[in-house]
């Protein structure tokens, strides 16, 4: 993918998450299937990693661009180069799951479309981080997996205390927002009829 399709992609890529959203509720509205609540698990645990990543990662996490003021490898971050990724897809599978009014290979096909869509946005931010910090990143990619794995090389790092959660509410709120309102929309139109 060339840099300036890239770079658009990147700062597109919550549109992405509304337009399958948006596909949802379309077909939410036409469906009699009753939800699926105990797919709202894997929403809660997808809140719960953002939350937890958020809390080392600070501000950046929302941004339009990529930013690295810093590298981190605490919190989830030591078992993964990717925990805010890995959160969306739990909560866009959730979702998925949860709506339940989509013939199963059509779920499974968005679900697969949404992990190429962050694996797509990985692929550009590492490398953009491999130009930014160099050799401490390729040690970083050594040393941990890009989505979950205890590879711990033993590559050493100075410890980074995770922000206070007032902070965290204040930069994930938004995600956190976004995401209840998703499942009282798919709820709401499952009521439409």
């Amino acid at each position: 993918m060339n840099q300036r399709l890239s770079i658009l992609w990147f700062a597109g890529r919550g549109y992405v998450l509304a337009a399958l959203l948006g596909l949802l509720v379309r077909m939410r509205m036409y469906s009699d299937a009753s939800l699926h609540w105990e797919f709202l698990g894997l929403v809660i645990i997808g809140l719960a990693l953002r939350f937890w990543a958020g809390a080392y990662l600070g501000p950046h996490g929302n941004s339009m661009r990529t930013e690295s003021p810093i590298l981190l490898r605490e919190g989830p971050y030591r078992f993964s180069r990717n925990p805010l990724y890995i959160a969306n897809i739990f909560i866009g599978a959730g979702l998925i799951l949860f709506e339940n009014c989509l013939p199963s290979w059509i779920a499974l096909l968005l679900i697969a479309l949404l992990i190429i869509h962050h694996s797509i946005l990985i692929r550009w931010e590492e490398n953009n981080l491999r130009i930014n910090w160099g050799k401490d990143y390729a040690d970083y990619m050594r040393s941990t997996a890009r989505w979950f794995g205890w590879k711990n090389s033993g590559v050493s790092s100075s410890y980074r205390n995770p922000a206070q959660w007032n902070k965290v509410w204040i930069w994930q709120g938004r995600n956190f927002a976004y995401t209840i309102l998703s499942v009282l929309v798919l709820w709401g139109a499952s009521r439409w009829k």
